[in-house]
């Protein structure tokens, strides 16, 4: 290392005093953390990675989008690997939702601690960067909102094939979807793939379960094609098959007002 975490942490605070664009503080800063993230962390080095990435938190400039948001999660994950402090995860969690606009679904596949063999993810994680996007989303412009959407209906059809899945963390996101997707007035197709594929991928579930996961689909904010496709899906409940054939003929019955009309 070129500096001393000690002799590191006063120059980065004289650079800010000294009104460094925030931009060159942070990227500075993921430098050092990278540097660091690729040490042998074996015995005391581990220690030293937590007290590294939990001083560097503390020094990162606050204002949003000095960092690309796919740096901002590598950071992320060394916190988690270093096990540091929950403030500091949680201070890359919030830089991260306040710019969840810019993300790749990628970047949101955060692997559970204590699951090195099989694929899980960190959906706790994932729930608390959203709610962070949420919080802190102002524009009158939802064309950001629309992108986050997207970002986790893409997000849920992927987790959907993880056979580790619980039922209940999946039921969670998929409500934070569904508000989203509400909010912008789209579609819920989105919804409702995830949801198929989660339903095929664990065919071990009861009918009451498949009912309780399927509590968060609206038949009526389908598309037409997605009610067609719904209204034929045999591995929903039937309540739900039911609902999907009213929502088409619902559509069907618009259609042909409209062109009478």
């Amino acid at each position: 290392m070129s500096l001393s975490l000690r002799l590191y942490d006063l120059t980065i605070s004289n650079m800010v005093q000294n009104g460094v664009q925030p931009e060159y503080i942070a990227a500075s800063l993921y430098k050092y953390a990278k540097k660091w993230a690729n040490v042998d962390i074996t015995g005391e080095a581990v220690k030293d990675c937590k007290e590294v990435i939990e001083t560097i938190e503390k020094l990162f400039p606050d204002e949003t989008e000095v960092l690309p948001c796919k740096l901002l999660f590598e950071m992320l994950q060394a916190a988690i690997v270093f096990n540091a402090s929950p403030s500091c995860r949680y201070g890359f969690e919030t830089r991260i939702g306040k710019q969840l606009k810019e993300d790749a679904v990628e970047d949101l596949l955060i692997p559970s601690q204590g699951y090195a063999a099989e694929m899980q993810f960190d959906t706790a994680c994932v729930k608390r960067i959203l709610k962070n996007f949420y919080a802190n989303y102002t524009s009158s412009d939802n064309a950001g909102m629309i992108k986050v959407a997207e970002l986790i209906e893409d997000f849920l059809s992927t987790i959907a094939r993880d056979i580790n899945l619980t039922k209940d963390s999946f039921i969670s996101l998929s409500a934070l979807s569904l508000a989203t997707s509400i909010e912008t007035k789209r579609y819920s197709d989105g919804l409702y793939r995830a949801i198929n594929i989660y339903l095929d991928k664990h065919n071990y579930l009861t009918e009451a379960e498949k009912e309780e996961i399927c509590q968060v689909l609206d038949c009526s904010r389908l598309s037409p094609e997605a009610c067609t496709h719904a209204a034929q899906n045999s591995l929903l409940p039937l309540r739900v098959v039911v609902q999907a054939l009213f929502a088409s003929q619902l559509h069907l019955r618009d259609v042909i007002t409209t062109r009478i009309g």
